[in-house]
């Protein structure tokens, strides 16, 4: 199967660092179970676009985010089993950072095998595992949301998993 699995907040921390950055810089005691929106810019009403995203040009910044949980070694084993493609929604002028970040964690996954689009709803896929709800509303796939706090009260997938572990079983029932 081919499975396409989101990088940002699936496969990575990086809204947790990045509410530890403006938590930090604006005085903000916001809790990462707290966040309601997916957009962080929603999240921050009283703060300018260019405020919330400020943290992005500190490569600094980048390199603090980690992988999520379980995240390394369920998809270095889906990759022995199935074709992994990373797919993410970075800016344009991320994406060498982007890159660099999958080739540190993620070396098992080839270049060929990393994808970037605004649009995902043009990824031909079995599987899409992604945190984001509109990018769950299809129906040419199978898509599993990865629960994290501002899709929590909103299950748009097929299936809900809240960890790699639920999402690696998942999978292999689905499997023939």
């Amino acid at each position: 199967m081919i499975l396409a699995v989101d990088c940002d907040c699936v496969c990575n921390d990086l809204v947790v660092k990045w509410l530890l950055w403006i938590n930090h810089k604006y005085n903000y005691y916001i809790q990462y179970h707290e966040l309601k929106y997916y957009s962080m810019l929603k999240n921050f009403p009283t703060l300018t676009k260019e405020q919330v995203f400020e943290p992005f040009s500190s490569d600094d910044f980048l390199d603090s985010i980690e992988p999520t949980e379980g995240s390394r070694e369920c998809l270095r084993y889906l990759n022995t089993q199935h074709n992994v493609y990373i797919v993410s929604a970075t800016r344009p002028e991320h994406i060498k950072q982007k890159v660099e970040w999958l080739h540190r964690y993620f070396p098992y996954i080839p270049d060929r095998r990393m994808i970037f689009a605004q649009d995902k709803e043009m990824i031909k896929c079995d599987i899409l595992i992604d945190d984001c709800p509109d990018n769950l509303i299809r129906n040419d796939c199978y898509t599993i949301q990865y629960k994290q706090p501002w899709n929590k009260q909103r299950k748009v997938g097929d299936c809900l998993c809240s960890n790699w572990s639920e999402i690696v079983r998942v999978i292999e029932e689905m499997s023939f």
